[in-house]
């Protein structure tokens, strides 16, 4: 019964997934911190992928799926603009945010000046990395606090 349910909640978060209909994710780590993920939110710049999570400073952390958001470099770091070209991703010189979402993984990462974030690790410029397993809703945040590991679950935006 439990492998028909989890079976079941998959096809529909894919079927939402696939459609683009907003889908919230919330994370508690294993010592009490949370993560929560708005994946396919409105927004100004077309749907967004955002997450608010431990580590994340000095840039907004949205992007389009496989894209990048680009954060301003002053004040309260909001976004300047969204990309899915690299080269435009890889010249900003301030903040950058990278999100990509399929049926089996949500990997983010975010990192500063120039070059992309690495979304294997976190080191050089890339300070902060999520990465969650869609089927066990399992995964881990890395950052310059440390890492965390995550179980979460899925509902409706």
């Amino acid at each position: 019964m439990r492998y028909l349910l989890s079976v079941a909640f998959v096809a529909t978060a894919s079927l939402a997934q696939s459609q683009g209909v907003p889908l919230r994710i919330e994370c508690v780590a294993h010592s009490g911190e949370t993560v929560s993920i708005d994946l396919f939110g409105p927004s100004e710049f077309g749907p967004l992928h955002c997450i608010q999570a431990p580590g994340i400073y000095d840039l907004t952390p949205c992007a389009p799926d496989q894209g990048w958001g680009l954060s301003f470099g002053t004040g309260a770091a909001t976004l300047s603009g969204v990309t899915a070209d690299v080269a435009v991703a890889s010249a900003h010189p301030d903040g950058k945010f990278a999100v990509s979402v399929d049926a089996d993984f949500i990997i983010a990462a975010g990192s500063f000046g120039p070059g992309l974030p690495d979304m294997r690790s976190v080191g050089n410029e890339t300070f902060w990395r999520l990465a969650i397993g869609r089927v066990g809703m399992v995964g881990v945040l890395q950052s310059v606090l440390g890492p965390l590991l995550l179980t979460c679950t899925e509902g409706a935006g």
